[in-house]
């Protein structure tokens, strides 16, 4: 599925959302707001794919961090970027709809964050982040650098 039809159907089933289109179709980003059970906050979230990529998803809104600890089980502190998956295994691939696996995993991401945020302990699972290799690192810099390019055109 192009990122155009991964946008077009997040649109159709998010009607206030918002998805743009990036790098002469190549990619898109979708903002829109999600709530992981009825007496939670919504939360805005976007998710930033590129084809042959993994979505990439980040919280929008402020999370609370309880002083002395780190958000689990994400890439960024900073910039809150969920890991939803574990890209190893291929849990995710293109041939999915982000609506239906990214969104979802998204709001269960927030759903284990509130019941860490009440009780100090995550429930959500997952494995323990690997150190990325100097190979990575470097990939993701040129990436980095690459894709704000890609962004202007």
């Amino acid at each position: 599925m192009t990122p155009i039809m991964q946008g077009a159907r997040l649109k159709t089933l998010f009607p206030l959302s918002d998805f743009t289109v990036l790098a002469h179709g190549l990619g898109i980003r979708w903002k829109g707001g999600i709530q992981p059970n009825p007496i939670s906050q919504l939360y805005q979230i976007s998710v930033t794919y590129f084809q042959g990529k993994p979505p990439i998803t980040k919280v929008h809104s402020a999370l609370f961090i309880p002083e002395g600890k780190k958000l689990p089980h994400v890439y960024s502190q900073n910039k809150q970027e969920l890991c939803l998956y574990y890209p190893k295994n291929n849990e995710w691939y293109s041939g999915l709809w982000i609506v239906e696996t990214i969104v979802p995993w998204a709001s269960e991401w927030l759903y284990h964050y509130e019941n860490w945020v009440a009780t100090g302990d995550w429930k959500g699972g997952g494995i323990e982040h690997e150190q990325p290799s100097k190979v990575e690192v470097e990939s993701k810099k040129r990436f980095s650098v690459l894709l704000p390019k890609l962004l202007k055109r």
